[in-house]
């Protein structure tokens, strides 16, 4: 155990944190101490995200006691310099609950920023980075921490099948507000134009409400051509001929429920 008596400063504590770890470590799990576990298998399934080569941050989705959404992407230019994305929502991981937008609780994705009160991070990023920014030292720098990772070239994930508990009653600690002038101004002159321009994954929706209607005042820099994704199918066991194509992803709804890791076939077979 290490014990930090210094004034708080979580960007120092995590830092510190990470000094004193002995051993070949592929990733660090930056934990908050308000955090239960309340299924198996949550940290596998980051991990499972985190040992793809592309991906630097892993993040999990933090509900509170009344099944609320405490934590589910933190989204740049939100509500000003940053927020968490459908803050306060009902949440239920069965289909009658509330999706998010564009079904976004329901799928795992990358997106611009995690929570630190729950983040698996490469260690190698951490060392690269130099750990969390110290001169942020109460809010935005796990913000911070992910904007630098991907300035390196790795993906940031929240997983949406790691679901934990989040005990601490009250508002996020990244919530900003007079006791964190310094910080704010910090992030604000590093990132302000990103700011301006409002987060590349979310550049459509509403930055004043963690709600994410559809801006329909959005400019024109804000608008993003659809990412379109190479996939590589490996070769049929029948023919012995493998099948590229280029897919443009629709950010639209689907009517059928989520699947992971599922042939066509098995598709089929579960749909209503």
């Amino acid at each position: 155990m290490v014990t930090h008596r210094s004034s708080f400063n979580s960007s120092v504590v995590i830092n510190t944190g990470v000094a004193s770890v002995r051993g070949p470590y592929t990733h660090y799990l930056l934990l908050c101490d308000e955090i239960e576990a309340i299924d198996p298998g949550w940290l596998e399934h980051m991990l499972g995200y985190g040992q793809s080569a592309d991906v630097g941050v892993v993040g999990a989705l933090l509900i509170d006691g009344s099944d609320r959404v405490r934590h589910a992407r933190l989204v740049i230019g939100l509500n000003g310099l940053s927020d968490t994305a459908y803050k306060d929502a009902p949440y239920r991981d069965s289909s009658s609950g509330y999706p998010g937008q564009e079904v976004s609780l329901l799928a795992s994705r990358d997106v611009s920023a995690v929570s630190a009160a729950c983040m698996l991070t490469r260690s190698d990023v951490f060392h690269r980075l130099n750990g969390f920014d110290e001169r942020l030292a109460g809010v935005l720098n796990d913000v911070d921490y992910c904007l630098r990772a991907s300035d390196l070239g790795y993906k940031i994930i929240q997983d949406a099948y790691a679901i934990l508990l989040h005990t601490g009653d009250g508002a996020r600690e990244a919530d900003v507000d007079a006791r964190h002038f310094e910080d704010a101004r910090l992030f604000l002159e590093r990132y302000h134009e990103l700011i301006r321009k409002g987060d590349p994954y979310s550049p459509l929706l509403s930055r004043f409400t963690t709600s994410f209607p559809f801006d329909h005042l959005a400019t024109r820099d804000r608008v993003h051509p659809p990412r379109t994704t190479r996939v590589v199918l490996p070769a049929s066991t029948t023919t012995g001929r493998s099948t590229r194509f280029d897919a443009q992803r629709s950010d639209l709804p689907s009517r059928r429920p989520h699947h992971i890791g599922l042939s066509d076939a098995s598709r089929r077979k579960t749909r209503p």
